[in-house]
């Protein structure tokens, strides 16, 4: 249970902070509140960050140790470490799920889409490829909107580390083996599992406020980090996946996604629409010519996955 995270940490594995002994996260975050910055840089600097090693270390809450791995400002460290306690507190209450959950029962199925909170990283690409616009991100929290969703599936292979799932009847199943090409499979980037599934590149292209860190603690990677003249951004390990784009309140990091690699080339006109919103016109990348669309778009038309579309429109236009 996440809520573990909660717990005193063992007597051997306190932290010592200023003469006071911390037990676990509330009180680490109660003496980060008294502190001032120039205490709090002796633990958090450009040489170390001993309040990551403790909370990955000792905690063992691996999804808070990544969003302050790189911070360096003490007020967007307190921030951050609120808002965890906040949420794992309204998990152990009942009143928040680790998971979002879109649940549409057929006559004699049950199907159910479902959203690992603590596995998702607020990136965009599921925002991107949704058919029906029934995914959005609010203050880093990924919403699902069950009144637009169709069950589709078509967000969980897309989801670069599997956070997403479809189940019939209580097991795990993907109703689109033969309408997008297999896309690669997880690898471990700084000592963090993620699909690598696109090439391009990513930008700032504007000034970014000297105190904020939202990228930084969003990347899923840590591949961002605070220089004096702004954000810098390790190009060569970046997914594409966009976590720091939907977290910038000022909108200035730009991301052009131009390949989408893959394994094989069995697909439908379902594949077409997802390179067009995730490529945008950039179609060349696809190497189909018109014959072989219009192919594929006939072959759409008799798929399991459209009978499986319409299927479900009928039936919500019946309730």
């Amino acid at each position: 249970m996440i809520t573990d995270f909660l717990n005193n940490v063992a007597d051997n594995k306190y932290f010592y902070l200023n003469g006071t002994s911390i037990k676990n996260l509330q009180e680490l975050h109660s003496v980060l509140e008294k502190i001032g910055s120039a205490a709090f840089q002796i633990y958090v600097n450009n040489e170390k960050n001993d309040f990551y090693n403790w909370i990955y270390l000792s905690v063992g809450d691996k999804k808070l140790a990544r969003q302050i791995k790189n911070l360096t400002q003490k007020e967007n460290f307190t921030k951050r470490l609120n808002q965890r306690l906040v949420f794992l507190k309204r998990v152990g209450l009942g009143k928040e799920s680790e998971f979002t959950k879109v649940t549409l029962p057929f006559y004699a199925e049950k199907i159910e889409l479902a959203l690992d909170r603590e596995k998702c990283v607020s990136c965009e690409i599921c925002k991107e490829i949704c058919p029906h616009e029934a995914i959005d991100i609010t203050k880093n929290k990924k919403i699902i909107d069950s009144k637009k969703c169709s069950l589709c599936g078509l967000c969980v292979p897309f989801c670069p580390v599997d956070a997403i799932k479809l189940y019939i009847n209580g097991k795990e199943q993907t109703l689109l083996d033969k309408t997008i090409p297999k896309l690669p499979d997880k690898i471990r980037i700084r000592d963090f599992e993620i699909k690598k599934m696109f090439l391009g590149n990513i930008n700032v292209s504007g000034k970014c406020p000297d105190n904020c860190e939202e990228c930084i603690s969003a990347c899923p990677l840590n591949l961002i980090i605070r220089k004096k003249e702004g954000i810098k951004i390790n190009e060569e390990d970046c997914v594409l996946c966009g976590a720091c784009k939907m977290s910038c309140p000022e909108n200035i990091i730009e991301i052009k996604r131009n390949v989408l690699t893959h394994k094989s080339k069995e697909f439908s006109a379902a594949w077409i629409r997802v390179i067009e919103k995730l490529l945008g016109v950039q179609k060349k990348n696809l190497d189909l010519s018109q014959r072989s669309r219009k192919k594929i778009e006939a072959l759409m038309l008799s798929s399991d996955l459209k009978s499986y579309l319409d299927k479900n429109d009928k039936i919500k236009k019946e309730h």
